[in-house]
């Protein structure tokens, strides 16, 4: 389907927390952009530091999403277990065909 960096990946940030990004044990996958703090504007800060870390988390996942997702889709949408939840395999479907088109 996609050739991509195998799994693991892991989201790792330097000491400061602010730095860092996703990688395998072969080197950096991405990096994730500093977030920068600014007198007065604590809150926005922490917002988009934790925003940050969520969306690396989210990246690190990846790998392991798409492998239960193709297991979901062969065990819901392909007619071998029953009747399929169309909505969902609509969804997966797309979401399948989405990673072949961005080879």
């Amino acid at each position: 389907m996609s050739k991509h960096t195998p799994a693991p990946w892991q989201y790792t940030n330097t000491a400061s927390k602010n730095l860092g990004g996703v990688r395998s044990k072969d080197g950096f996958i991405c990096f994730m952009t500093k977030v920068d703090r600014y007198q007065g504007q604590e809150e926005r800060y922490i917002e988009e530091l934790t925003e940050k870390n969520e969306n690396a988390n989210l990246i690190a996942a990846a790998p392991e999403m798409l492998e239960a997702l193709k297991c979901i889709w062969d065990s819901m949408c392909s007619n071998k277990y029953g009747a399929p939840n169309k909505e969902a395999c609509i969804k997966i479907r797309d979401v399948l065909l989405k990673l072949k088109e961005e080879k």
